[in-house]
């Protein structure tokens, strides 16, 4: 009971650091994702580590889950895409101490094991591509669809510094500016083309790792459904026999 419960507390406290609050007037961007797309996934993997897992885990998964959807050998996915000191069969866990993130950020990263599947794909790549400067803000900016958020822009350096623009709205029942788009205005090493395809790899990366079986959950699928139809002609005919014998 005692284990129960404590799952359970962990589950709400993960979800609450996943949820975000979301600025309902910023209109989310569509991604369009193909977790078959290898090249997309290795791109995506390769900007994960360097950018993301120094504070992010994804403990639902291990590195040599990698090895098979990027189409590598254990070695290679040990040697580019693992530069702490885990081991190819262990999760990916981040380096960064809780206690430290929690000093440094005001609470320790959240897991994204889950990520895509609480908020959705187009939620997380607009949030990637939506910091804008925020000088009222500790870190300097802020983000678009996760106000006061406490994560600070680690690809600005990609995509480059974007400003806020507003427009003039109503908000219950009050005239109040509304946050509708954001303009760059100083550019990175990176075309906006060139980052929206990078952002768009890493959630791609996200999604197989939010769902790692699905293309073996689809596979299986089809050979089930292929042997139920055969099941279902052979049962049947079986009927069909056992009946024209009772009926004479």
């Amino acid at each position: 009971m005692i284990k129960l419960l404590t799952k359970l507390a962990t589950f709400l406290l993960l979800a609450t650091l996943l949820v975000p609050v979301a600025q309902a007037d910023f209109a989310l961007k569509s991604v369009q994702i193909d977790t078959a797309n290898k090249a997309d996934l290795r791109n995506g993997a390769a900007y994960f580590m360097t950018y993301c897992m120094a504070c992010h885990s994804i403990r639902a998964d291990r590195f040599s889950d990698m090895s098979h959807v990027l189409g590598l050998p254990l070695e290679k996915i040990q040697s580019e895409f693992n530069s702490t000191s885990l081991k190819v069969h262990d999760a990916i866990v981040s380096p960064m101490a809780p206690a430290d993130a929690t000093h440094w950020f005001g609470l320790a990263p959240p897991d994204l094991s889950v990520i895509i599947k609480m908020n959705g794909a187009n939620w997380v790549y607009t949030y990637l591509t939506s910091f804008y400067l925020d000088p009222s803000r500790a870190t300097g900016v802020n983000n678009a669809v996760f106000h006061n958020v406490a994560m600070p822009d680690v690809l600005w350096q990609l995509q480059g510094l974007q400003m806020p623009v507003y427009t003039q709205g109503t908000k219950n029942g009050h005239s109040t500016q509304v946050l509708t788009g954001l303009k760059l205005v100083s550019p990175g090493t990176l075309t906006p083309a060139e980052f929206d395809k990078t952002m768009r790899d890493i959630v791609t990366f996200l999604y197989w790792a939010n769902h790692p079986h699905q293309a073996e959950r689809e596979h299986i699928g089809l050979w089930v459904m292929l042997f139920m139809a055969l099941f279902i002609v052979v049962a049947y005919l079986l009927k069909h026999e056992y009946w024209r014998a009772v009926k004479h």
